[in-house]
């Protein structure tokens, strides 16, 4: 039987390990390929914490979902405006950032754009 290598690959978001792999064993002259493969974790959310199906529990709070992220609090009228989709000032944060009222809570995601702030995800009102 060839040999088999496991291999743990440490990468961002639209990496193509299988082709990886391939490429891996194109240069060495052997070629190679992917028997299994198994993400162990995305962003800040690894298996290890990851509920059965059969007993998923309390669902993760929203604000917790997204505490990876950097985050800007509204005043109340701010708030409002934003529950409803609209453009804000730019933070000056570069890429996606949590926008929260004056209470803490999730209202959506937000990105600077230019000298705009436009809402990627927005909860909205009813929150």
């Amino acid at each position: 039987a060839p040999p088999r290598f496991d291999v743990r690959v440490t990468c961002s978001g639209g990496t193509y390990v299988r082709v990886l792999v391939a490429d891996v064993g194109e240069a060495l002259g052997c070629g190679a390929h992917l028997a299994a493969l198994r993400r162990t974790a995305i962003g800040p959310f690894r298996v290890e914490d990851a509920r059965p199906p059969a007993d998923p529990g309390e669902p993760l709070p929203l604000e917790r979902a997204v505490a990876h992220l950097p985050a800007v609090r509204l005043e109340p009228e701010e708030a409002t405006a934003a529950a409803n989709g609209s453009i804000l000032a730019p933070a000056g944060i570069d890429g996606p950032y949590a926008v929260l009222g004056p209470d803490g809570r999730l209202i959506g995601i937000w990105r600077d754009v230019g000298a705009k702030a436009r809402p990627e995800m927005v909860l909205g009102p009813a929150r």
